[in-house]
């Protein structure tokens, strides 16, 4: 018994790791969704549970990977992010966000044949940066370290999903020789991550900023005080 537990862990390993370095696994079984109840609960990776977010269970892939879901009843498919672990009922593959199961309507047969793959045939990484942090309500720098900026910044960007917010904030940190900071809030069960740049004194030159911003990548963007 003990030989093929560890036999079963071992290949569990290597499934891991080939699915990872190949980035391109597919899969066919049945696809479930999480109940209502499940939401704001902690998932395996340490994330708090949103339905309202594109996010799934799997036995083994990855934290992070992004999986391409194919309902095979209707052919609708969706891309969510592994964040979780599950499902294990027999012939089950995948469990859904009640959102991403919406979008290729699993809600109302409950469970559906799905075909899921890895290979998105783009060049976006499989693996999200530093997926593993969580990040409790305040500002956070490009290093991902909490801080107290102080004065006047300009907000170009807010997201719900916490990998897009890390990837432009390494982004726009690259572009502009400005301080970058992500603010994160939080409303019950449901957080937002902000992106502000610059951190300066008045108003005045929170103007400037803002105009130079607006003449660039952000015709949106606005001032904000720290």
């Amino acid at each position: 018994m003990k030989n093929k537990k560890f036999i079963l862990f071992v290949l569990s390993i290597t499934f891991v790791y080939t699915a990872n370095a190949q980035n391109n696994y597919s899969e066919s079984g049945q696809a479930s969704y999480y109940g209502d109840e499940f939401n704001g609960r902690k998932t395996a990776n340490g994330e708090t549970y949103n339905m309202n977010d594109l996010t799934a269970a799997h036995k083994t892939l990855p934290f992070g990977t992004k999986v391409k879901v194919t309902n095979l009843k209707n052919n609708k498919t969706v891309i969510v992010r592994i964040n979780d672990r599950g499902p294990f009922k027999a012939g089950r593959i995948i469990d859904l966000s009640k959102a991403a199961a919406q979008k290729i309507d699993l809600i109302k047969y409950g469970v559906v044949d799905v075909k899921i793959e890895t290979d998105l045939g783009n060049n976006e990484p499989t693996i999200i940066p530093d997926e593993n942090i969580v990040f409790k309500k305040g500002y956070y720098n490009t290093d991902f370290k909490k801080v107290s900026p102080k004065g006047y910044g300009v907000q170009v960007g807010a997201f719900k999903e916490k990998n897009n917010a890390l990837k432009n904030l390494k982004e726009i940190s690259k572009k502009y020789n400005k301080p970058v900071y992500m603010y994160v809030t939080s409303n019950l069960n449901f957080k937002k991550y902000k992106i502000y740049i610059g951190e300066v004194k008045d108003k005045k030159q929170a103007e400037t900023l803002k105009l130079e911003m607006k003449g660039g990548d952000y015709p949106d963007c606005f001032i904000i005080k720290y």
